[in-house]
């Protein structure tokens, strides 16, 4: 059929010069539909055509019999087909852009199959398990901190493109998604079908989607080459998992690594095997050979991703290493668990003994030890362990009796018995007497041996001796060691006289000790000369562990020379956990020179710490260095952790769900998060001088010092902790010491009065801490939460201490005579903070009232001069007025602020006004009384008598006054002709019990 245009649509056949034939469909003058192409080198297609391509279902034949039948996109195979070749063979299996790329079998024509997954002609991954193959699962530590689902590789690419790249992919798009005509001319697809070089429009993209897998929201565009091999042939699997249901052949059994339905191994299941089982020998030429026809794939791998470099690693065979990278293999490749060679070296060079659990990493218990004391009954019959050979009696006894039944002529009773020779015996014969005299001389003689090895096995102990490479712990190797004694030759020496004179190195007098082994072994594996069979002494034990730990960090140093990136495998964790763990330097420095990242967390189940995390919970002198590579490292000082739920140690004796989620409308909390290094290194409670130098580093890179994890600031944990060094750090860099703390934690001043911290050995200095906090500007008078149970409410620090310390009733209600030596201390210390608490609150009281007046501040102003004798009698002679006046400031401050003159409670208590001056409240008696005697005295002042009342009557608070009152007095103020009639005070009147 022919239109106007001239344009071919419809059923028609075109032929070309150089003898190809087409036959089918036309659209537009394009192949679009079903036909057949013929070459004139006798290959054919019959099947779907699209736009002038080979796009959909088809047959390709060769005229050599072979034949392919399946799909085609844009020329080339693509999904599930079906290869038949000239010998007879057949592939089934997943191709895409022309070759094999996913699960399929080979199946050749005696029977024999090989199948999984395959890449191009080579097999990548077999349905068979390598025995002795490197597996998590022999790391019971690990697998029980992960989950099932961390341990198996994503299904879809991860996105490892950076920033700036994915900019210019949008942009592309963007781009792409305009008119073709701003991409490619108009109806190009008349005189090209190059797909190869030219860009597919989305429209057309979209087009052939559609046409390919019946809807366009299956995407077929190519990933990138920065995304693994493993990663990108899963996705194409999951592209064509609905193509995968319609086979005649188990697809899922092959994605399940199942081999049970299917024929016998093939040559290249065969040969991919004895790659990785040579390579674990380390029969270098062996896997040169196997490597050299180009047959077997460098990174094939059984079952559960076990490769032959892998195995190469775990046996540190250098060599095989070279040869399989110089091959093609891919040294970031994944193992079904997800861990490259690096890591599974790095997880054999650091075994778990030498792993540090930081401070980051414990997990909060409340443990209460209760001592399991058992029956004297049972403990009776319990067998108890020797000394010596650490052996209980009852795994003795049955040896023992064993032997007793056996000779029993070894019992003195059993010996004596036989000695005898009964008189009226028969005469036995001369062979027979011969015989039994030899076994009493050989009897004797195993006893004589048995003794002096039971004599001898008491004066030596055994003990463990710790191998140590680089700082980190490889292992421990036993060692028994002789016990000095003054006698030690006796046990060796023989009864017989003709042997005196036969010593061992038992009879000399030579201490060797675990230093002298130490050292010995260090430069016995410098020689590099030791095998596994010579391993006899200990010495040679210990260095032999150090050989062998120093070719493993060789083998890591090889693979990082090769490319092996240090953030390809985050299972079990990043392999820059286990170096900072491990507080190896080198290794960190190295790592972090091949590109290791510091924005990687660990899982959530493992809090999501960083790092920085756990490097700056690091004991010793390496935490410092850690901290500063990280930091030089870009690493963020304020990544939080995932552990905003978890509640500080020390708080957890006396944490309330309803406490920690009361709030006050006037105090403005900040937001609460995870914890940051800072924290971890504030928290700290040992090793204050490198701890300290861990908060210089990360303030100095900007570390924030006011962020807040489980109601505690850095400077507040740095306090509860008594790290003094810490504390000055952090006041340098700026803390605010008045920062409000959630979780009824209060301020910095309510970490100091917390006696719930005062638990180390050695008590927290608080006046020193107190001096700095009150440098730093810490106001006493800052408003905190103060709850006694679950009843709260707002007071002062001075408040928070008191209540804290009636807490404790321990220390508040025990007699002191009946607290130890230890207690007496502390309760001292807290009886002297509360007194500094309380002269702090009185001084900050009267500076706050002397800078703000007394009409904005309300607390008593008894420390001010104008209290004294002379001023305040001056005054009220002078002034009647101004007596009024100032009597109705009083009142007013009095009602905005009131607090015990003595020991500075405001809250929680019934406060009682000096009933001479009312200027000054108490909380009790004793308050008073100690008031009066060390300050109040001096400083009390009766209130005049006007109009001939006395106005010293007691004033109850929050209860008008009476009408002779001073503000009665400014209400009707007299007339300053009239003299008031003044009383004076005696000042010889005891007036403390008034």
């Amino acid at each position: 059929m022919w239109d106007i245009s001239c344009k071919r649509n419809g059923h028609g056949i075109q032929e070309w010069p150089d003898g190809c034939k087409y036959e089918g469909e036309f659209i537009n003058n394009l192949k679009h539909g079903d036909g057949v192409f013929t070459w004139t080198n006798g290959e054919s297609y019959k099947g779907s055509f699209f736009k002038d391509y080979r796009h959909g279902k088809g047959t390709y034949s060769w005229p050599d019999g072979s034949k392919y039948t399946g799909k085609f996109y844009l020329n080339r195979k693509e999904g599930y087909g079906v290869q038949v070749f000239s010998d007879g063979s057949t592939f089934q299996g997943l191709y895409h852009a022309g070759e094999r790329f996913g699960p399929g079998v080979m199946t050749y024509p005696d029977g024999r199959q090989d199948l999984g997954l395959w890449h191009r002609e080579k097999l990548l991954q077999m349905c068979s398990t390598m025995e002795d193959g490197f597996s998590l699962e022999h790391f019971p530590e690990y697998m029980t901190r992960r989950l099932e689902k961390d341990l198996k590789q994503p299904l879809f690419p991860v996105d490892v493109e950076s920033r700036a790249d994915r900019g210019h992919y949008v942009s592309d798009l963007c781009l792409l998604e305009d008119e073709d005509h701003f991409i490619l001319p108009p109806e190009i697809e008349r005189y090209s079908t190059d797909s190869d070089h030219l860009p597919i429009p989305r429209r057309l993209r979209r087009e052939l989607d559609l046409h390919f897998f019946g809807t366009s929201e299956i995407s077929t565009e190519s990933l990138s080459i920065a995304v693994p091999l493993q990663q990108r042939l899963n996705a194409h699997i999951q592209r064509h998992r609905f193509e995968a249901e319609t086979l005649d052949w188990d697809v899922a059994a092959v994605l399940n690594l199942n081999r049970a339905q299917f024929g016998p191994k093939g040559p290249l299941e065969l040969n991919s095997e004895r790659l990785i089982m040579e390579a674990s020998r380390g029969e270098c030429r062996n896997v040169y050979r196997i490597l050299r026809d180009g047959e077997i794939h460098p990174n094939v791998s059984d079952a559960k991703g076990h490769t032959a470099l892998i195995a190469a690693t775990v046996y540190c065979h250098d060599d095989v290493i070279n040869m399989l990278l110089d091959n093609g293999a891919d040294v970031n490749k994944l193992n079904a668990e997800g861990m490259s060679a690096l890591a599974v070296c790095m997880l054999l060079y650091y075994p778990l003994q030498s792993l540090h659990e930081t401070l980051a990493e414990k997990v909060p218990r409340n443990i209460s030890p209760e001592p399991q004391i058992k029956p004297l009954e049972d403990v009776a019959h319990e067998s108890s362990p020797d000394p010596v050979t650490e052996t209980a009696r009852d795994e003795r006894e049955p040896v023992t009796s064993e032997t007793n039944q056996t000779n029993p002529r070894l019992e003195p009773e059993n010996l004596e018995a036989h000695g005898k020779i009964n008189d009226n015996e028969t005469v036995v014969q001369l062979d027979e007497l011969n015989t039994s005299e030899e076994i009493d001389k050989n009897t004797d003689l195993i006893r004589k041996e048995t003794l002096l090895e039971l004599e001898n096995e008491q004066n030596i102990r055994s003990q463990s001796v710790q191998v140590l490479d680089d700082l980190v712990p490889v292992g421990c190797v036993s060692w028994k060691e002789a016990i000095k004694e003054e006698d030690l030759e006796s046990s060796v020496r023989s009864d017989d006289p003709d042997f005196n004179s036969a010593c061992s190195m038992l009879s000399f007098q030579i201490e060797v000790t675990e230093e002298i082994l130490q050292k010995s072994a260090e430069i016995l594996s410098l020689t590099q000369t030791l095998s596994p069979t010579d391993t006899q002494e200990t010495v040679r034990r210990i260095a032999l562990l150090k050989t062998e730990h120093r070719k493993r960090w060789a083998t890591v140093e090889l693979l990082l020379e090769r490319g092996a990136d240090p953030n390809s495998s985050t299972v079990p964790v990043p392999v820059i956990f286990l170096a900072i763990k491990a507080a190896h330097v080198n290794s960190v420095r190295r790592l972090l020179e091949c590109g290791a990242r510091t924005d990687i967390p660990l899982p959530p189940e493992q809090k999501g710490l960083y790092p920085l995390h756990i490097a700056a919970g690091l004991l010793g002198a390496e935490g410092p260095e850690i901290t500063e590579l990280l930091l030089h490292a870009l690493a963020d000082p304020n990544h939080k952790a995932l552990d905003q739920n978890e509640v500080f140690q020390l708080d957890q004796v006396f944490e309330d769900p309803h406490v920690c989620q009361f709030s006050d409308a006037h105090v403005q909390f900040s937001q609460e998060g995870g914890r940051t290094a800072l924290h971890v290194a504030c928290q700290r409670d040992s090793e204050y001088t490198n701890a300290r130098d861990v908060v210089a580093l990360l303030l100095s890179h900007c570390a924030s010092p006011n962020e807040v994890w489980s109601g505690h600031s850095p400077l507040s944990l740095a306090i509860a902790s008594g790290n003094h060094l810490a504390v000055d750090e952090l006041l340098s860099a700026g803390a605010d010491v008045n920062l409000p703390l959630t979780r009824h934690i209060g301020s910095a001043l309510c970490a100091l009065t917390n006696i719930n911290y005062d638990h180390e050995q050695q008590p927290r200095n608080h006046v020193k801490l107190l001096d700095k906090l009150v440098k730093a500007g810490a106001d006493v008078l800052m408003p905190v939460m103060v709850c006694d149970g679950r009843r709260c409410t707002m007071g002062t620090v001075v408040d928070y201490a008191h209540i804290t310390f009636q807490q404790n009733r321990r220390m508040s209600r025990t007699p002191y005579h009946a607290l130890s030596k230890h207690e007496r201390h502390v309760y001292n210390a807290r009886r002297q903070l509360l007194g500094l608490m309380g002269d702090l609150m009185r001084q900050t009281a009267s500076r706050g009232q002397e800078e703000q007046g007394q009409d904005e501040f309300g607390v008593s102003p008894s420390e001010r001069s104008v209290y004294s004798r002379s001023a305040v009698t001056s005054s009220l002679l002078n002034s009647p007025e101004s007596i009024s006046r100032m009597s109705c400031n009083k009142q007013r401050a009095h009602r905005k602020w009131r607090f015990c003159e003595e020991c500075g409670r405001s809250v929680g208590v019934h406060l009682t006004a000096c009933s001479r001056c009312h200027e000054v409240y108490y909380c009790s008696n004793t308050c008073r009384g100690r008031s009066w005697e060390q300050r109040h005295r001096e400083k009390c002042v009766r209130l005049p008598v006007v109009n001939g009342k006395s106005n010293s009557g007691r004033i109850e608070p929050n209860r008008p006054r009476s009408s002779s009152s001073p503000k009665d007095a400014k209400a009707n103020p007299i007339h300053p002709s009239i003299s008031p009639e003044i009383q004076e005070y005696d000042p010889n009147e005891n007036y403390s019990f008034i």
